[in-house]
């Protein structure tokens, strides 16, 4: 009886890590994901995604291991690819920027594995807080101090 030679299934696990990150405006932020799979230690022929979910739906950041953004260096994929490494890496953070980061493999098959999302959160500068509290006070006193 002749043996059927099927092609082994892909068994990829994509790791995100951290599940929740934090960073203040003007940051770098680095949203990691790994590719590891025990059958095939070759991942670079595989498709990487990465999207955000935030309030306004779901947009596409990287498309087929590229930026898709138009105009937007600010966010890249760094890491070595043959080494499982598809983390994203985000310039220069804006509160913009909040929302649940998702990195989505699409393996030869066509199957599509998508890690468990980073939740990134924006802390807005204190220095321009500040400045502006500073500003309202003496704005605040020098009215005040008018009328007297």
């Amino acid at each position: 009886m002749p043996l059927l030679l099927t092609p082994e299934p892909w068994n990829l696990l994509v790791t995100q890590t951290p599940a929740k990150e934090k960073a203040k405006e003007g940051e770098t932020v680095v949203l990691n994901c790994h590719l590891n799979s025990p059958q095939h230690p070759s991942v670079t022929n595989l498709m990487v995604k990465w999207y955000k979910e935030d309030e306004k739906g779901q947009m596409d950041l990287i498309e087929k291991n590229v930026t898709i953004l138009p105009n937007n260096s600010r966010i890249f994929m760094s890491g070595d690819l043959s080494q499982g490494d598809v983390s994203l890496v985000i310039l220069n953070v804006t509160t913009s920027d909040h929302g649940i980061y998702f990195c989505e493999v699409t393996l030869p098959d066509g199957k599509v594995v998508t890690g468990d999302g980073t939740k990134l959160r924006i802390r807005r500068a204190l220095g321009n807080t500040w400045s502006y509290l500073l500003f309202s006070s003496l704005f605040f006193l020098q009215s005040w101090s008018a009328h007297w």
